[in-house]
């Protein structure tokens, strides 16, 4: 591989990065803190969630699906 094209990959990958955080907006670290509140989320409701909370969030989850196949 010549130097132009080592140059052309780096630039794409440069481009690439910048893409992703535009679109997505988070790097890293802030999808490891994202991760970690959903684990949070899980613990909660598989320990101290009780019946009616369960409910609720069952019936959330189901609008939510429905919603999403809808579009």
């Amino acid at each position: 591989m010549n130097q132009r094209e080592e140059y052309r990959k780096y630039k794409k990958r440069i481009a690439n990065a910048k893409y992703y955080k535009k679109t997505v907006g988070t790097t890293q670290g802030l999808k490891n803190e994202r991760n970690k509140r959903k684990s949070k989320a899980k613990n909660f409701i598989l320990k101290e969630a009780d019946y009616d909370e369960l409910k609720m969030l069952e019936r959330a989850i189901k609008m939510r699906l429905s919603t999403m196949h809808s579009d």
